[in-house]
């Protein structure tokens, strides 16, 4: 996969941020380096820790992370 569309996929899709989504941080990087090389990953884990890591941040407003949290 091209990696500028995949560094779309994953900053607006699988790790959605607050802010700039043309900025990659490290975990951006590291979602993509797994998924380039194949490597195994606990998405359930994953997506849980970003969403946790969304809830405690200053102005990140996301729905589907509030309905998420209040469930689990």
């Amino acid at each position: 996969m091209e990696e500028r569309l995949l560094a779309m996929v994953v900053t607006k899709i699988i790790m959605p941020k607050g802010s700039n989504h043309a900025t990659l941080n490290e975990g951006d990087l590291v979602v993509m380096y797994y998924i380039q090389n194949g490597v195994m990953v606990d998405w359930t884990y994953t997506i849980h820790d970003h969403m946790m890591k969304a809830k405690r941040a200053n102005g990140f407003q996301a729905s589907i992370c509030g309905a998420y949290l209040q469930v689990h």
